[in-house]
């Protein structure tokens, strides 16, 4: 394919598009992933030449070669810090989380280019995470498995790129749903998660901001008597002076009995999954 860079232009064009279609019959096979974005990148770059060839005649600057003149192409795009152009090539109205909806959903069959468009939403829905989520948390690790485990059914031919499109749109929805439901109640995404696992218990005794207010005491006494390897058979004294603190916090907020008994195991069964490797990941 490097060879062709020091030919005309209109010779890179043509091999691209050859690229392309052998590209599609075999993007499945594991020897031929890795090779996805290079593609996506001849690709980007064919649409630009072509564009720049059929708007004028090109003249050579100088004693450049093809592929000099190509690189010059691609850095003047770059540096204009402005993707819009890419995303349009792509059928992407605009660079924003927003356009995934339904109605986008509904415009995605039949379009061109569907590896570029398909590349362009994930880099969308990774940064969408990324700003919603703490970094290694496991919501965050949850949604980044989902979205590759997606891509990777698409790859291998599992499914189709409006179902990854379909995924994408679902995973949106249900990121913005959790980034509104922790700030009415004010809390953090590992907060959430302990707010889930309680909830989950069906116990129809307190009410949200309570319970809001009881997992924000809760997480605070878990993270101050954390110790590593807390969940080690041989720190076991660890792990009874944190299921202790839980249970001082819930006795203060007069919880008692069975419900003491099923928060406090659902506390600690959230902690060791969120806090297992302390402080690695904290």
């Amino acid at each position: 394919m490097s060879a062709q860079l020091n030919q005309e232009p209109e010779s890179f064009v043509e091999t691209c598009v050859k690229l392309e279609k052998a590209y599609k019959l075999v993007k499945h096979l594991d020897e031929i992933i890795p090779y996805g974005d290079e593609v996506t990148l001849y690709q980007m770059v064919r649409v630009q030449v072509k564009k720049h060839i059929t708007s004028k005649p090109v003249q050579p600057e100088g004693n450049k070669t093809i592929e000099e003149r190509l690189n010059d192409l691609v850095d003047d795009h770059l540096e204009t810090q402005d993707p819009v152009d890419i995303y349009a090539v792509a059928g992407i109205e605009k660079p924003d989380i927003s356009i995934l909806d339904e109605n986008f959903l509904k415009d995605t069959e039949g379009k061109e280019h569907e590896d570029l468009r398909l590349k362009l939403l994930q880099k969308l829905l990774e940064d969408h995470i990324t700003v919603n989520f703490k970094s290694g948390s496991k919501k965050e690790r949850d949604m980044r498995e989902m979205l590759e485990k997606t891509l990777e059914d698409y790859h291998n031919r599992i499914i189709q790129a409006a179902d990854v499109v379909r995924m994408m749109v679902n995973m949106k929805e249900e990121t913005d749903e959790e980034a509104a439901f922790r700030e009415e109640l004010g809390l953090s995404d590992e907060e959430a998660e302990f707010y889930k696992a309680i909830t989950a218990l069906e116990l129809d005794a307190f009410d949200n901001q309570f319970l809001a207010d009881l997992i924000h005491k809760i997480v605070k006494q878990l993270k101050k008597n954390l110790g590593e390897d807390w969940t080690s058979d041989h720190r076991k004294n660890i792990y009874a002076k944190m299921k202790l603190a839980v249970k001082q916090v819930l006795l203060k907020e007069k919880i008692t009995g069975q419900q003491l008994e099923f928060i406090t195991n659902a506390v600690m069964e959230e902690a060791e999954k969120q806090y297992k490797n302390w402080p690695r990941e904290a």
